[in-house]
């Protein structure tokens, strides 16, 4: 995601935008495993269909297609009276976290639920309010903010530094209670499964400069442990944006009872409700992220502004058709073709993606196929040319047929008969013997064809 890019600018960064897109392979996920282990009942299956119409843009729409609108299930929505928003906000998360003054100590009762919004304004706001709800004594932790300069501090104080909120960072003002839930916001210890976005929840603050959380592990008795979280001094990711450098020294965590729907991507919930009144999804598959973070439609509610009377749940649903990569587009492999979408791992340190290979060669930059192109892109395509034929005696050099005419192959036979082809296209063999140098050449090569073949052998094992 691009902050504030256009739609041109957000498609021309996309992956598929690169020039070494054609190098990929693409492997399509056709399994919600988030229904799946719900049941396979109709309604979960018009759920699943439902959700994947959403990520297409298939839904249909209301009204000018241009705006974008689509309909949401009656049954899922929430409905918020204009006048009375703060009132259905509170009505809403009470919702979503029932009962919470008395269940906040159960560790799978405050993980497994969650409330998204578009935007950090409405995140803040539904925060502050489940915050209040906790029985438990208020925690104010202050950061202390400095410019790197000693000479920026007369134009810059500390207290324009509190009031600024750069995205990624810590507010100055931290506002915790007891049994509350937090988001990690940096990578702090990933072998302890302390990364951005994990969720834990806030027991107490050790000598103003130590939090003590708890995170949730099966494999300890209980199914969570407690983890340590310092202060950090951390720098905003926009240095230009401010114009001066400066540093904030805080703990590197945020309330994680609502949290927008970028941030969710990734997870799984049991239950999640959506608040889409002061601001719609404004880009690209926000819906549908928000959507399939739930495997059940009970177990999602979307809080949707009504007018009167009417109850047509409307939203936004944007969705960047020509970035999608449609299942139209990539075959899938079959046991005819599967030796065209060879994927290789890392080799010995003797051979390359191509094959074997000589380092001389290498660095003499000659024009053989395995030098021309040495950029290690992974996942890569091997061309599919059965090579087990010799090459004839006195052939000193060879071009390989391009990838284009060999890369899919319809089955064994036509990759024979393209290798006869190919073969058959040699010049002639010369009567003259070979030089010690051309009999190592041919020998290079022999290997790599021994290489590619042992390669498309093993490819048919998995289909």
């Amino acid at each position: 995601m691009i902050a504030r890019a256009s739609r041109a600018l957000t498609v021309a960064n996309c992956i598929n935008r690169s020039r070494l897109w054609s190098e990929f392979m693409v492997l399509q996920l056709t399994v919600n495993m988030r229904v799946q282990t719900r049941g396979c009942d109709s309604r979960l299956v018009a759920f699943d269909a439902w959700g994947v119409s959403i990520g297409d843009g298939t839904a249909p729409t209301e009204g000018d297609p241009a705006e974008e609108m689509i309909k949401l299930p009656e049954e899922q929505c929430f409905p918020i009276q204009e006048d009375k928003i703060d009132e259905c906000l509170h009505a809403f998360c009470d919702t979503i976290y029932p009962r919470m003054a008395e269940r906040y100590k159960q560790t799978d009762y405050m993980q497994e639920r969650t409330v998204l919004a578009p935007t950090n304004a409405s995140v803040a706001r539904i925060n502050n309010y489940l915050m209040s709800k906790l029985p438990t004594e208020e925690v104010v932790l202050l950061s202390a903010d400095s410019t790197v300069q000693p000479g920026d501090a007369v134009r810059h104080p500390p207290e324009f530094l509190n009031t600024l909120e750069p995205q990624g960072m810590p507010v100055h003002k931290l506002v915790l209670r007891p049994g509350c839930l937090l988001r990690l916001m940096r990578n702090i210890n990933p072998k302890e499964g302390l990364c951005n976005g994990t969720r834990m929840r806030f027991i107490r603050v050790l000598g103003d400069k130590v939090l003590q959380c708890s995170v949730r592990d099966k494999k300890v008795m209980g199914g969570e442990r407690d983890v340590f979280i310092p202060r950090l001094q951390l720098p905003p990711k926009k240095v230009e944006q401010y114009g001066i450098d400066w540093v904030r020294r805080q703990f590197p965590v945020r309330p994680a009872f609502a949290q927008t729907v970028n941030a969710s991507q990734g997870q799984t919930m049991r239950k999640v409700g959506v608040w889409l009144v002061e601001s719609p999804c404004f880009t690209h598959g926000q819906l549908y992220v928000a959507a399939s973070r739930v495997g059940h439609p009970d177990d999602l509610h979307f809080a949707v502004i009504t007018h009167g009377a009417e109850r047509n749940f409307q939203t936004k649903n944007i969705v960047f058709r020509e970035v999608l990569l449609h299942k139209s587009a990539t075959a899938t492999p079959t046991k005819s073709s599967a030796i065209s979408l060879v994927t290789l791992t890392d080799p010995p340190a003797e051979q390359d993606y191509e094959g074997l290979y000589d380092a001389e060669e290498e660095e003499g930059g000659g024009d053989d196929f395995a030098t021309s192109d040495r950029v290690r892109v992974l996942p890569k395509r091997i061309p599919a040319v059965n090579l087990s034929a010799p090459l004839p005696p006195g052939v000193t050099e060879a071009e390989l047929p391009t990838r284009q005419e060999t890369e899919v192959a319809e089955d064994m036979q036509s990759v024979e008969d393209a290798h006869a082809a190919w073969v058959a296209s040699l010049p002639d063999p010369q009567d003259a013997p070979l030089t010690e140098e051309e009999e190592d050449r041919q020998a290079m090569l022999a290997r790599r064809y021994q290489y590619f073949e042992n390669l498309a052998k093993n490819a048919t094992q998995y289909f």
